[in-house]
């Protein structure tokens, strides 16, 4: 650098550009052009008290750092009894700094990472290395630009090397570039695997470590727990039995996600108390946060909020979002709804996978609120922006919030139909501990006897006795188990599940500890009802899950409707009479006869349906069959983005089975028309698109069939 930086004012460079591109003062550009001027470039060498230290021939340090390429575990005193075995006498310290200098040794242990993405160091020459690749790839010299971070001992900027063509740079290069691509599990994993066993064959064990534990986090994403129990062991094989701190803290993490997923729960939980171990003697915010996810995994709430309270004291919230998410999401396992809003409201700037995972914590927080229409529609945006990798743990959580709310409109038959559903897609990807919590929701037994060392599960236990003689007995066990482990948001979910001990102690006038919003669900109250519309055909009308045998009026029905599409559940005086009369001379006593039709019909007062600020409020729940229509495409989209054919076909099938005939008839408002004509268009277009699939998967006969029946409410389309 010095060389290069006197050589540039000696071309005829200012100073003030020699300054500037290599970020030194000007005092020490005159110091290093007086010792070229005196000795040449010898004076240019670091000048040290005791003299030069003895500079390590290229070939000499290449064998140090394949010392522990080779045996990733060895300490800088073996590795210096190895080299004079060999006839290389190395000082310990030179042999540390080679190791720093590759990145194999030195890093900071708060910022060790699952994948070391922020754990390496930067010296003044890969910042000066960095700024020459910058200039050539803006000038698309993608040969030169790999040829300068090839030959670097490390280059840790990932988004840099992801600009150069994967062909042009080597294996170590590419093993920086692996966290990349942690988007999409699939080709993570085969990236990771294939470069494991390059550096395997090879016998550069330390990178196929590191691409290992890239691979084992694939791994956990694409589900393929059995294999990652087999690297595991691989790996602690190649490690050999003097294990690093970091590397075993790794491996028992992966260990305990895998064995829960097996509902191995005993040997999962040893793991998770053998990583508190480790981690207390590490202290990596990032090592802490990754602990959190494995003790919210078991239920051991109380700690995940621990460790990730004292992750983000460490991490900011621009740069390390996640973990905030996740103590949002920790927030809500516990009932603190209020804290979690607070984390939401910190994150700007979202990324699509934040926005996913913050969707489903505000999902969470509207139905506790009882703002179910709101609840379906995040739900409906969970699904259109999650990622491929993550799509089976996200239609647990979508279909378990959507079970849920209908669950607490006590419309059970349905919350149990959207539960059973997707049972074999959760057993096929073999989220098993979510599979057997549906069971349980299911009124069935579980298979594993293990799983209620779980703490949710052994709240499910406690639930399921609530009844009989000792109903509220072992209510109140479960309360005071949720609260002592920080799970009682899981308490607020499943009780709309088993609502029968929170009637029993709102009869007697007791607290049933769940959120004052909560108390009014129709499920627990049944002064507030329940009211489902069926409009996709002939019109029907559904109180507390009971069809409403009385015909309705064509008029009240689409007031009836135009309420029920409203997101809030209100919309201005103004808008009804200029929708329904528009060149009435009284359109408010009109609309004042047509709310009074039905409230009579509904057989409610005005206390629920009514006019309050120039607005028309409905204060009971409210469902629709287009909201069904709407989350069964979602479900299908989101199963067809990932190959899922026979699943996407079974939710492309009940969405057009909701239609029962030509929506809105003898409808003739202006709302009415233009909101058939955009449903009737959104049937045609996902008809179509469902045939052309059924055609491309040679089921021609099912495709047909599908627009003949369809073509009885659309007769353009054939």
């Amino acid at each position: 650098m010095k060389k290069r930086a006197v050589k540039m004012l000696l071309s005829g460079k200012s100073r003030a550009d020699v300054i500037k591109s290599f970020g030194i003062h000007a005092f020490t550009l005159n110091r290093w052009l007086n010792r070229y001027n005196e000795s040449g470039d010898i004076g240019l060498l670091d000048q040290r008290m005791n003299g030069n230290y003895k500079l390590i021939s290229g070939e000499v340090e290449q064998r140090i750092v394949l010392i522990k390429e080779r045996y990733p575990a060895i300490t800088v005193r073996q590795a210096r009894f190895k080299l004079k075995k060999e006839g290389v006498n190395c000082a310990e310290s030179s042999i540390w700094r080679i190791w720093v200098k590759y990145g194999m040794a030195g890093l900071n242990p708060q910022s060790l990472s699952l994948t070391f993405s922020y754990g390496q160091s930067e010296s003044s020459h890969i910042l000066y290395n960095k700024k020459l690749v910058i200039e050539l790839l803006k000038q698309e010299r993608y040969d030169e630009a790999a040829d300068i971070v090839n030959n670097l001992p490390l280059f840790p900027y990932r988004e840099l090397l992801a600009q150069i063509p994967e062909t042009y740079l080597n294996p170590f290069r590419q093993r920086d570039l692996l966290s990349y691509y942690l988007t999409d599990p699939g080709q993570y994993y085969i990236k990771a695997h294939r470069l494991r066993k390059i550096f395997e064959h090879s016998e550069r064990y330390y990178s196929a470590l590191i691409c290992g534990i890239n691979e084992l986090l694939a791994l956990q994403w694409l589900g393929r727990v059995e294999q990652g129990v087999a690297l595991i062991n691989h790996l602690r094989q190649i490690l050999g039995a003097n294990k690093p701190r970091y590397f075993s803290f790794i491996f028992d993490l992966f260990e305990g996600v895998f064995l829960c997923t097996l509902l191995k729960v005993e040997q999962a939980i040893k793991m998770m108390k053998r990583c508190e171990g480790i981690q207390n003697l590490l202290m990596s915010p990032f090592l802490k946060g990754n602990l959190a996810n494995l003790c919210a995994f078991l239920g051991y709430n109380r700690k995940a909020i621990y460790y990730l309270e004292g992750c983000i004291k460490e991490l900011p919230v621009e740069k390390f979002p996640i973990f905030y998410l996740n103590l949002a999401l920790c927030y809500c396992r516990s009932g603190d709804y209020r804290s979690a809003r607070n984390i939401l409201a910190r994150l700007k700037g979202r990324t699509k996978k934040m926005t996913v995972h913050a969707l489903l914590v505000e999902t969470r927080i509207m139905l506790v609120k009882g703002n179910f229409f709101g609840a379906l529609k995040l739900c409906r945006s969970v699904l259109r922006d999650v990622e491929k990798g993550e799509i089976p743990h996200y239609i647990h959580a979508v279909t378990l919030m959507e079970s849920a709310i209908y669950s607490a409109l006590s419309e059970k038959k349905k919350a149990q139909d959207i539960l059973q559903r997707y049972d074999s897609y959760l057993f096929k990807h073999k989220l098993y501990r979510e599979f057997e919590m549906r069971k349980i929701l299911e009124k069935s037994s579980p298979k594993s006897k293990n799983i209620e060392k779980i703490k949710v599960f052994h709240l499910f236990s406690m639930l399921k006795k609530a009844k009989g003689r000792y109903l509220s007995n072992y209510y109140m066990r479960a309360v005071r188990y949720a609260e002592r482990h920080s799970i009682s948001g899981f308490l607020h979910l499943f009780g709309l599940f088993y609502p029968e001990p929170v009637k029993n102690l709102l009869k007697k006038g007791k607290n049933p500890h769940l959120p004052v919003t909560m108390l009014e669900f129709p499920v627990f109250e049944q002064a507030i009802s329940s009211y489902r519309i069926s409009f996709l055909g002939q019109m029907r009308i559904y109180k507390d899950g009971k069809k409403i045998r009385q015909k309705i009026p064509p008029r009240v029905a689409a007031l009836f409707i135009h309420l029920a599409l409203t997101a809030e559940g209100y919309r201005t005086v103004e808008e009804f009479c200029m929708n329904f009369w528009p060149r009435s001379e009284r359109p408010r006593r009109n609309l004042s006869r047509l709310l009074s039709s039905l409230r009579k019909f509904l057989g409610t007062s005005k206390r629920y349906l009514k006019i309050n600020q120039g607005k028309i409020v409905f204060s009971h729940f409210l469902t629709t069959d287009y909201s069904e229509f709407e989350m069964a495409l979602s479900k299908a989209k989101v199963f067809e983005r990932t190959g899922e054919w026979t699943f996407a076909r079974k939710e492309y099938l009940y969405a057009f089975s909701l239609f029962r005939g030509e929506p809105f008839k003898k409808m003739y408002d202006n709302w009415s028309e233009n909101i058939r004509r955009v449903i009737l268009n959104k049937l045609e277009t996902e008809v179509v698109h469902f045939a052309k699939q059924c055609v491309s998967h040679n089921d021609r006969a099912l495709a047909l069939k599908v627009m003949k029946r369809v073509s009885k409410i659309i007769p353009s389309l054939c």
